[in-house]
């Protein structure tokens, strides 16, 4: 996995609590990169105040609408 501690701001996954780098301040973050159904991300809006890890939102990109449920 790549290291996205290189990014401005570390923070810790309200999900995990793993620490990863948010670059939501830079051009081009990682997770602009990431596919999200609209239901699903609709959802972690009501659930999250602050970002995922990587491997937390790569998971709900990959799962269908029924799975990321069964996540969330």
């Amino acid at each position: 996995m790549p290291n996205y501690m290189t990014t401005s701001d570390a923070k810790a996954c309200e999900s995990c609590g793993e620490t990863f780098g948010c670059g939501a301040k830079l051009e081009g973050c990682w997770c602009a990169e990431v596919e999200l159904d609209p239901v699903v991300s609709d959802k972690l809006k009501t659930i999250y105040n602050d970002c995922l890890c990587p491997r937390c939102l790569k998971a709900l990109a990959k799962a269908d609408k029924t799975e990321a449920n069964e996540i969330l």
